[in-house]
């Protein structure tokens, strides 16, 4: 039986990240390997045949300071245990390999200029949790055993390369995964029982149906997305908003006042949101900044158009057949017009099927198979 060490700052399957990192847990334990996690917070897992837990318990009660105090303790219990190769998912100072599922921070603030204020980005370079990452993100690329750094995009590579000089030898691009097998009968049910979604979801199967999911709405760029709603003129255009944030209640005031209310709904965060892709046909995401959307990638595999920025690595896997591809995130101009232009698509089980087929490379099993490889080589 293999050995490998797996850090994950926190346990919970919310997020894409928390969906990668399960996945890959599932796949090393059918590998055979015996996985040490190490976390902060384990409620959610237990240890078992396979995994050993161990829990670093913090004591600060700032975030930045426990960032800080994690990382401290990390390296002391790995340089006090005899542990093997070690994986990181979060950022942290020592590993052997890391994957940056969120990509890279500096970039990340500096893409927030583009929806911030002076003040704002000012407040940002002194926020001590910014600078604390910051710090910890420098070290780890520079740490002297790190041997491979996984990316989920060319985009996050040429920052790596641009931000820090990171040798492009070093550094691995593996796109995010999606469950395409094993969703297939999903997929197909919403055409031939295409009634069940829409009553699930309550939709309208005559609006054209537009779907956006997110829990930071603005950096996912629902602002800009609302604005060029109110521009389109057709009737029967709506927009269904999966996820929450802290701030919902300026973006239905906005709603209000754009007089869009017939046009837009809130459905909060779900567990499962298979339902809405199989009754939308557009998929909307004008974020600032994603290394690689999960859900455009989900909503692809449900046949749907999808419109994304340049500024999430997703769109490596868009052209003009699947989707559109927004130059600016915050255009409300642009927007409106690729929705214009998405509204020609028909999704149909054809159509649907060939928008599909365009990521049947991406199935998990091929994705988390080449994360594997990496780790052998």
């Amino acid at each position: 039986m293999k050995n490998i060490t797996l850090i994950k700052y926190h346990l919970n399957k919310k997020g894409g990240l928390e969906k990668y990192f399960f996945s890959f847990l599932d796949y090393l334990i059918k590998n055979n390997y015996f996985i040490t996690i190490i976390t902060s917070d384990a409620s959610i897992l237990e240890s078992s045949k396979n995994i050993k837990i161990v829990t670093l318990k913090l004591k600060k009660t700032l975030k930045f300071l426990k960032l800080k105090e994690f990382d401290l303790l990390l390296n002391d219990y790995l340089k006090n245990n005899k542990i093997g190769k070690v994986f990181s998912f979060d950022r942290v100072s020592f590993h052997n390999y890391t994957r940056l599922g969120n990509g890279v921070h500096l970039s990340f603030l500096n893409k927030r200029k583009l929806t911030e204020s002076f003040f704002k980005t000012f407040l940002n370079k002194i926020n001590p949790l910014h600078k604390t990452i910051l710090d910890i993100e420098r070290k780890s690329l520079k740490f002297v055993h790190l041997k491979k750094i996984i990316v989920n995009s060319n985009m996050v590579k040429n920052e790596l390369i641009n931000y820090y000089q990171v040798d492009s030898k070093k550094i691995q691009v593996i796109h995010n995964g999606v469950e395409i097998k094993n969703n297939e009968e999903d997929f197909l049910s919403s055409f031939k029982n295409p009634n069940n979604c829409y009553e699930k979801t309550s939709l309208n199967p005559n609006n054209y149906n537009l779907l956006f999911i997110a829990n930071d709405f603005k950096r996912k760029g629902l602002l800009p997305l609302l604005k060029a709603i109110y521009l389109l003129k057709e009737k029967n255009i709506f927009l269904s908003i999966v996820g929450s944030d802290k701030k919902i209640d300026k973006y239905k005031k906005l709603i209000k006042k754009l007089n869009i209310e017939n046009k837009v709904k809130f459905f909060g965060s779900l567990n499962n949101v298979n339902d809405f892709y199989k009754c939308c046909t557009i998929f909307i995401l004008p974020t600032i900044y994603d290394p690689f959307s999960n859900v455009a990638i989900e909503a692809l595999s449900y046949g749907l158009f999808t419109i994304t920025t340049e500024h999430n690595g997703a769109c490596e896997v868009i052209d003009k057949k699947n989707g559109y591809i927004l130059k600016n995130a915050v255009d409300i101009y642009e927007i409106k017009k690729s929705i214009s232009l998405a509204m020609q698509y028909k999704k149909n089980l054809e159509n649907a099927t060939k928008i599909r087929n365009s990521i049947l490379h991406l199935d998990f099993s091929n994705q988390l198979n080449k994360l594997l490889n990496v780790i052998n080589e």
